[in-house]
Formats: structure tokens, sequence, C-alpha cells
């Protein structure tokens, strides 16, 4: 499930509360990615952000003003679900980034494949074999 919101929201706490809301609504084997667009957030409310981990919720804050997707990035399903929060700029695609790994390391394994990528390693592994 993936959803963005229109949300203006100063305080902490509220955003916390409805975060920890729509959490408990999560069904078992179900992940849910929030998104939270707003023109403009609180440094408090990004700094929280970027902390913010639930094995089935994933968190965004979109700034309209700064152009600017926050959460945590330490998150492995966050930095998965990143992509459909993001705006509509640029993408890089997976073969450049593998190109540009290429280029910039004479050898490189999976785990570098998986970092640069943001593949898990079932993904890596196939994209690998499909060189």
């Amino acid at each position: 499930i993936v959803d963005n919101y229109g949300k203006s929201i100063d305080d902490k706490r509220d955003i916390i509360e409805m975060i920890q809301a729509k959490a408990s609504t999560i069904e078992q084997n179900q992940y849910m990615s929030l998104c939270f667009i707003s023109s403009s957030w609180d440094q408090n409310i990004k700094d929280w952000a970027r902390t913010y981990s639930h094995q089935r919720l994933g968190f965004f804050i979109y700034d309209l003003e700064e152009d600017d997707l926050v959460y945590n990035e330490t998150d492995e399903n966050n930095r998965k679900f990143a992509f459909w929060h993001s705006t509509n700029g640029t993408r890089t695609k997976l073969t450049q980034i593998v190109d540009q790994l290429i280029e910039d390391e004479e050898y490189f394994d999976l785990n570098d494949v998986m970092e640069h990528s943001g593949l898990n390693l079932r993904g890596a592994k196939k994209f690998i074999d499909s060189l």
C-alpha cells in the first residue's frame, strides 16, 4: 500500500500520533508506505522522520519548499519505497548505476551492486547474470 497525503502539521506529537494510528491498522503480511507532503516542515519533524523505523510501515515527508524527500535512509524497506514518493525529476536507470560502478571500480562484488543500486541480494544476482 503506497499513499501520499497533503498535510500541514507543525507539532511533532501530532504526526507521531497519526503515524502510530496508521501503523496499528496494517495487517500481518502487509507493508504500508506513507508520504506526507507539505509546503515546509518543522526541523524537529524532519529529524524524527530521519530516524523513524517500523517493520511494516515506511514513513516519508516531502518538503515542497526545499524539494526534499526526508526518511530513514538506513531502513532497507524505506530505500526501496523512496522511488514511489520522489519527485518526477530525472531518475537514474539501474544500468546507469551499475555502468558507473564498473567505470569507477576495477573490482566489485554483489555487496557493491546492492549498496549502489538498492537491490537485495537476489535482485543483484539476477541483474549481474543478465549483463
